[in-house]
């Protein structure tokens, strides 16, 4: 992109240096403003291809007219809210992790964050610590 300045030469010297000056301040706000759109839509681009991935043809399971997916990696079987699969972006996030008892569902924290690169799901029950745990999602197949 060529930008061109054009600087009237009948004004003051001071005058051109503070014209000169505002445009060039408004050249570098307007690339932080595309910068920043660029940013918004790679990151809306990357989720949105990031979810098809993850969830496409994946068994869903409904418990108490709520829908879960079942992820597989753990010691028992834990269960997500379909619903939190909205909230997924490329940084981690917050979702619970359920596991069925004789009262019902019982839900627990947990910290979900998603590798774009290998496509794989990695899950952290303790919230404070980094410890993560790679899972699946139980397939239709």
């Amino acid at each position: 992109m060529q930008t061109t300045l054009t600087i009237n030469n009948a004004s003051s010297y001071g005058r051109k240096k503070n014209i000169y000056q505002s445009a060039l301040a408004s050249l570098y706000e307007k690339k932080q403003i595309w910068n920043l759109l660029k940013d918004e839509r790679y990151s809306k681009n990357a989720t949105s291809h990031l979810k098809n991935r993850l969830i496409l043809s994946k068994k869903i399971y409904t418990i108490d007219e709520t829908k879960y997916y079942k992820a597989i990696g753990f010691e028992r079987d834990y269960f997500i809210e379909v619903d939190s699969f909205n909230y997924v972006t490329v940084s981690k996030v917050s979702i619970y992790l359920y596991h069925y008892t004789i009262n019902g569902m019982k839900g627990e924290k947990a910290q979900l964050k998603v590798n774009i690169d290998t496509n794989k799901i990695l899950v952290s029950k303790n919230g404070f610590r980094s410890k993560y745990t790679q899972i699946k999602l139980e397939s239709l197949s």
